[in-house]
């Protein structure tokens, strides 16, 4: 049987087959976050191993509070040390990818997930999990973990901001188009500029390969840090071209008589730019329409074609 790739709601996958099934679940996932066990709502008589050592726990990576409350449920608990995995056996599919249990991951990562219905490595993962199965955690165990257990810093806990709903459900950063000419910025903003351009350059992840562009725009109050923006420019002449999709690293805004000044810096890749009229062609359908107009690319097949139309 094909197996199948899963890089978008990941976790909203897992949930629903679990909840479709009447069988118990196996799986064996290095951490396990806070309120993770409202991700995959485990049946009564499933088995879960992670990583509770202690040093898994005092970082923050697994929580035992989480494990406790499952156990309750009635789902045994396992610890390995040094566990990496992530395995699920869910009814008669394997899922094996990526992807800790924790908010962090659901909300802020970007995961895959290899799916298949194949008998034979369905067996084999549930098979894996049961070997894994030899230190149960009991409610004394829980207890002493409980004392070691720090908040994380970084990955595996519940993100105190959340982001918002389009956002998450997309794997990829969100693509924006701009329509852009050739003008010089206002008389007054040059500190400015310099300004934001200090801060943008610190924040560059590529500075070999890539290079910092810089837009101004006017008017409403502009945010677009982590947006990757396809920029088209119009010549004098009415021609267009199109610099491939760069990374906003950061976005210097201030407010005056009654209207809002942003530069945006990017961090595009050092690509030659494409006339409009030849990358329309080479995208296909629908390209020339997206190309012409300010906006986010909705159409995700597009927005794929447009991330690698350079070759990157």
């Amino acid at each position: 049987m094909a197996a199948k790739l899963i890089t978008e709601h990941i976790w909203r996958d897992l949930a629903v087959a679990a909840k479709r099934t009447q069988r118990p679940t196996f799986a064996a996932v290095a951490y396990l976050g806070k309120a993770a066990g409202k991700l995959l709502p485990f049946r009564r008589g499933s088995r879960l191993v992670v990583d509770a050592s202690p040093a898994a726990v005092a970082a923050g990576q697994t929580c035992p509070s989480e494990l406790e409350l499952l156990a309750r449920r009635g789902v045994r608990v396992f610890s390995v040390e040094n566990l990496h995995s992530k395995v699920f056996v869910i009814g008669n599919r394997a899922y094996v990818g990526s992807a800790n249990a924790s908010h962090h991951s659901a909300q802020r990562l970007l995961e895959a997930v290899m799916t298949t219905a194949d008998p034979r490595t369905v067996l084999a993962a549930r098979s894996y999990v049961r070997r894994l199965c030899q230190h149960e955690l009991g409610p004394e165990e829980l207890q002493r973990l409980k004392k070691l257990y720090r908040p994380p810093r970084i990955a595996g806990g519940y993100p105190r901001r959340r982001r918002s709903r389009s956002v998450l459900e997309q794997g990829l950063p969100r693509l924006r188009i701009i329509q852009l000419r050739q003008i010089d910025p206002p008389h007054g903003t040059e500190e400015m500029e310099r300004t934001g351009e200090r801060a943008a350059k610190r924040k560059m992840m590529n500075r070999r390969t890539h290079a910092l562009e810089t837009i101004w725009l006017y008017g409403g109050r502009t945010s677009l840090e982590h947006v990757q923006l396809v920029q088209v420019f119009q010549q004098e002449d009415g021609q267009k071209f199109v610099e491939p999709p760069g990374v906003v690293v950061h976005t210097e805004s201030r407010r005056r008589r009654k209207m809002w000044f942003n530069f945006i810096f990017v961090e595009v890749p050092k690509r030659r730019r494409k006339s409009l009229p030849r990358l329309a062609k080479q995208l296909g359908y629908g390209a020339k329409k997206l190309l012409n107009r300010t906006g986010w690319v909705r159409n995700e097949v597009l927005a794929e074609k447009i991330r690698t139309a350079w070759g990157i």
